[in-house]
């Protein structure tokens, strides 16, 4: 395996669990760096991690009621991208975000 992809899945422990997990994953990797951009999205995929399975955990969560949470499925249904604008509160676990804006 090149060094450079090697680093990178040591450096991200969700992907090093992956490749664990799913060792076949190991033949593939060896053979072709090109195939690391497929490891991700299947990792993405089998541990639910990709956009539309963090818009849908939002889009259920007890914060989105009534119709923001009725336009969010809408769009997720049609496969529709977007951009969310959100605020973190001014008391926040990091403080270098707290107040801040971000979009998602």
């Amino acid at each position: 395996m090149r060094l450079d992809i090697l680093m990178k899945i040591n450096s991200n422990p969700i992907e090093k669990q992956f490749l664990r997990e799913h060792s076949y994953w190991y033949k593939y990797l060896n053979r072709n760096a090109i195939y690391y951009q497929d490891f991700v999205s299947d990792m993405k995929e089998k541990y639910k991690l990709t956009t539309a399975d963090k818009l849908n955990k939002i889009s259920n969560a007890r914060f989105l009621q009534g119709d923001s949470a009725e336009v969010l499925r809408s769009l997720l249904e049609k496969g529709e991208t977007f951009d969310i604008k959100v605020k973190f509160p001014e008391v926040y676990h990091s403080q270098d975000l707290q107040g801040k804006e971000a979009i998602f």
